[in-house]
């Protein structure tokens, strides 16, 4: 059948398919040598490229095997990252209510540890706010005290 993408699609597609050669290959270094730190981080780019081709599913359980070892070896601003990335996906699935928890839960962390990465989250919060309303927004989060 043959591509019928644009050039600068195949040119995407074809960067994308490297970088996930590139991280897949890491992943199987950081494993080998127990370096839990590396492979938690990887796995969360992995999720990304996954995400950026649009296959949600497997993004988002690349997310999980990265938040299961960032919990494991207590790397809390990567909890916190995988959180977010995690809700920011919900979010753009259309799944905003599912998001308020993980991206609460990440800019909770964030805001304790002082990280400057408590501003991509609070856009992420934003954004359900206006898509649900204030009065629904705060339902949800008085709902997981």
């Amino acid at each position: 059948m043959g591509w019928r993408g644009s050039e600068k699609d195949l040119k995407f597609k074809v960067e994308f398919d490297s970088a996930l050669r590139y991280l897949e290959r890491s992943l199987e270094i950081y494993q080998a040598i127990g370096n839990r730190a590396g492979e938690g981080a990887t796995l969360n780019n992995i999720s990304q490229i996954h995400d950026a081709n649009g296959d949600y599913n497997k993004s988002f359980q690349y997310l999980e095997q990265s938040l299961k070892v960032r919990q494991a070896i207590r790397d809390i601003p990567g909890v916190a990252t995988t959180l977010n990335n995690m809700g920011a996906m919900l979010f753009e699935q259309n799944r905003p209510e599912e998001a308020v928890p993980l991206l609460m839960k990440a800019y909770q962390i964030f805001q304790k540890i002082g990280s400057p990465d408590v501003h991509t989250t609070e856009s992420w919060l934003d954004k359900i706010i206006q898509k649900i309303g204030e009065a629904r927004f705060q339902e949800i989060v008085a709902s997981l005290k």
